[in-house]
């Protein structure tokens, strides 16, 4: 028999229903040959999608913390300071 060569193309994200019912989100690439022939690859993402979005509420909250201390600093510097008469 004949070697079929399979060839990636990135089709995108889905969203997918597993047989309990729940959805996820799957990454799909699909893989064909130059025949009719191919295979279609279907990758939870889920939990990495959820890792993101987790790792960038951290960063928003860090530097929402550094604002409100760099404000709280500058405020307070202002209170002790007395104002100069012009």
């Amino acid at each position: 028999g004949e070697l079929s060569v399979f060839k990636p193309k990135k089709w995108g994200q889905a969203n997918c229903t597993r047989k309990d019912g729940s959805i996820f989100v799957a990454d799909v690439t699909v893989f064909t040959t130059d025949s009719t022939t191919g295979v279609v690859l279907v990758r939870d993402i889920s939990a990495i999608l959820k890792a993101e979005a987790a790792k960038n509420a951290e960063i928003i909250a860090l530097a929402a913390s550094d604002a409100k201390t760099k404000a709280l600093v500058t405020l307070s510097h202002e209170l002790r300071t007395p104002l100069s008469t012009i």
